[in-house]
C-alpha cells in the first residue's frame, strides 16, 4: 500500500501500454473515420456509425448537414499535419460545428479502442482474463496498491493515492474493479464500491461513466458502441483544451491533490504547455519528490520540462526535485517501486 500521499498524473503514453492510441495514432484513426466517401456535400464518411450520428445531428437540414460534412472533410484532411486532435480542435475553438464533429469522432474512436483491448470482456462474461492482458503499468500499480493490504481492511486502500488522467478512456477504473474482485475474492458490487473511493479526475472528460460510477454523466459500458442517436450525448462529455475543466470544485481538488502530495508520478505524460498550465497551482505547493517518464524525449527537452514542472508548483519546488527517466510507465513503476511507496530515507520528501 502507499505509505504517503501519492499523486499519479497519467497521459496517453500510459494507456498505450494497453494498445490505446496515442496522439498521432488517434489522429490517423479519426482522419480515416471522417474521410468523405464521395464528392456530394452530404457524402457518407469512412465510419458508417458516425455518418448516422451526424445525420441525426443535422436534423434533416441540408444546410446544417453540409456544414457538418464540410467540418468532417477539414478534420480528415488536417489530421496528418497535427500533433493531436486536441491541438487541432483548440485551433478551431470558434467553429462550433467542427468541435462537435471532432468530439463525435473522438468518442467513437476511444470506445472502439477500449473494445479492442484485452480488458474488454463483452457480454458473455464479466471477468477479464488477466493471463491475456499484457504486463502494463496498471498491473504493477495494482501490485503496489495491494502489497501488505488485507481483505478485512480495504476501506483505506486508496487513502494515500489519487490520479489525474488526461485520457478519455476508462481503462484505469475498469482494470481496478477487475483486479480487486479477483485478488481479494470480492463481489462485483464490493469491488465497485471500493473503486469509487479512489479520487480520479479526468480534466478533459471521459467517454461516459461506467454504470457503477458515482457521476451524473451518461452511462456507457466499457468498449460499448452506443446507438447513433446517443453518441452526441457521449461526445458532449469530452472537453477540448479551450474548454478544459470549468468546474471550480474539480479545479480546487486538482490544486489540493498537487499541494498535499509528497510525491507526484507522471506516467506517459507529454508535458504539453496547455496541460502544464492546467496543472499550475495558484499558490506555492509544498516541497515534494517528482518522478516521471520521459520516453523518447531528448535531454534538452527534458531539461526544459523539469523547469516547467517546477514553475507549475511555485518557488518551493525546484527543477532538481524532478527526476525524469527515459523509460515507459510500467518500467518506471518496477524500477522505482520502493522509492514511490516509501520515499527516500532521510530525504524529508
Amino acid at each position: 500500500m502507499f505509505e504517503r500521499k501519492t499523486l499519479f498524473v497519467v497521459g496517453a503514453g500510459a494507456s498505450s501500454e494497453l494498445d490505446m492510441p496515442m496522439g498521432g495514432a488517434l489522429a490517423n484513426i479519426i482522419g480515416d473515420k471522417l474521410q468523405p466517401q464521395g464528392t456530394d456535400v452530404r457524402a457518407s464518411l469512412g465510419d458508417a456509425h458516425l455518418t448516422r450520428a451526424i445525420n441525426l445531428l443535422a436534423n434533416n437540414s441540408d444546410e446544417r448537414g453540409a456544414r457538418f460534412f464540410k467540418a468532417a472533410q477539414l478534420i480528415s484532411r488536417a489530421m496528418p499535419q497535427t500533433i493531436s486532435i486536441d491541438n487541432f480542435l483548440h485551433a478551431h475553438a470558434d467553429n462550433e460545428i467542427l468541435i462537435q464533429t471532432g468530439k463525435l469522432a473522438i468518442a467513437a474512436s476511444i470506445l472502439e479502442a477500449e473494445r479492442t483491448t484485452k480488458l474488454y470482456v463483452g457480454r458473455d462474461t464479466d471477468q477479464v482474463s488477466f493471463r491475456a492482458v499484457p504486463d502494463t503499468w496498471h498491473r504493477t500499480f495494482c501490485k503496489m496498491l495491494c502489497e501488505g493490504a488485507q481483505r478485512t481492511d480495504l476501506d483505506h486502500l486508496f487513502e494515500n493515492v489519487s490520479i489525474i488522467t488526461f485520457n478519455y478512456d476508462r481503462c484505469i477504473e475498469h482494470y481496478l474493479v477487475q483486479q480487486l474482485a479477483v485478488y481479494f475474492d470480492l463481489t462485483w458490487q464490493r469491488a465497485r464500491d471500493l473503486t469509487n473511493k479512489l479520487t480520479i479526475i479526468h480534466p478533459y472528460g471521459q467517454v461516459g461513466k461506467l454504470d457503477w460510477q458515482d457521476s451524473p454523466m451518461v452511462s456507457v459500458d466499457f468498449g460499448q458502441q452506443p446507438p447513433a442517436q446517443d453518441l452526441p450525448a457521449v461526445a458532449a462529455q469530452i472537453r477540448t483544451f479551450t474548454e478544459r475543466v470549468d468546474d471550480a470544485d474539480a479545479m480546487d481538488t486538482i490544486y489540493y491533490l498537487i499541494n498535499e502530495a509528497k510525491i507526484i508520478v507522471y506516467l506517459g505524460f507529454s508535458y504539453g504547455d496547455m496541460n502544464m498550465e492546467l496543472m499550475t497551482t495558484p499558490g506555492h505547493a509544498a516541497p515534494k519528490q517528482i518522478l516521471g517518464t520521459s520516453y523518447g524525449i531528448s535531454v534538452p527537452n527534458a531539461d526544459v520540462i523539469k523547469h516547467a514542472i517546477a514553475d507549475s508548483m511555485g518557488e518551493n519546488v525546484l527543477p532538481e526535485h524532478a527526476l525524469l527517466v527515459n523509460c515507459k510507465s510500467n518500467q518506471l513503476l518496477y524500477d522505482y517501486w520502493r522509492p514511490i511507496l516509501k520515499g527516500r530515507r532521510g530525504s524529508g520528501r
